[in-house]
């Protein structure tokens, strides 16, 4: 753990790195002809989100020299309302949606639920365990979360956005041949998706 000097560069803010790559040569100011050289190499695979060392720049010891962060999986924090307490375990499905990717909905489960109640919102915080293969989710991100809290096998369901509602009726629309008809329906279950009928 000594004084050095910036020799190369290898990777820069924004690129994704594997454990073991090479990020940069710190030439040591210790006496040798040539002086030694320390490969600095990632502890983790992910993304170089900072790196606060330029070229020829003299860095001691202590100097953080990148920080890499690993999106591969992400805890989402979510807060359940109080009167929803009871319906929230360990290991339950869950799944999240974000405004940047309102398609998508990723699958997780919880694997953290709080102990203390927020005092004036009244919620108790919820992590959620979530693998983020393509590394759409960042980070700060505003996100909504639906628990799973049972599985209905054999039941007929249709997209949420397929029941229409008019007069305090409920119907859908059912492709027949070229035309469409009208069919009134009862819904039962419903969650972030799908509605039973």
């Amino acid at each position: 753990r000594i004084e050095g000097r910036v020799e190369k560069l290898y990777a820069k803010v924004g690129d994704k790195v594997e454990k073991g790559q090479k990020l940069a040569e710190i030439q040591s100011r210790q006496i040798g002809n040539p002086p030694p050289v320390v490969t600095i190499e990632a502890m983790v695979t992910g993304v170089v989100n900072e790196r606060s060392i330029t070229l020829g720049e003299s860095v001691e010891p202590n100097k953080e020299l990148f920080h890499i962060i690993d999106l591969s999986e992400v805890i989402v924090e979510a807060e359940v309302y109080e009167e929803d307490i009871g319906k929230v375990k360990l290991d339950q499905d869950a799944r999240v949606r974000v405004l940047g990717y309102p398609g998508d909905a990723f699958e997780g489960k919880i694997m953290f639920v709080g102990l203390e109640l927020d005092p004036e919102k009244r919620t108790l915080p919820v992590w959620i365990s979530v693998k983020n293969p393509d590394w759409k989710l960042r980070s700060d991100m505003f996100a909504k979360a639906a628990v799973v809290l049972a599985h209905n096998q054999g039941v007929l369901a249709v997209p949420k956005e397929a029941i229409l509602e008019a007069g305090g009726e409920k119907f859908v629309f059912v492709q027949a041949g070229d035309s469409f008809n009208r069919s009134d329906v009862q819904t039962g279950a419903e969650d972030d998706r799908f509605v039973e009928i």
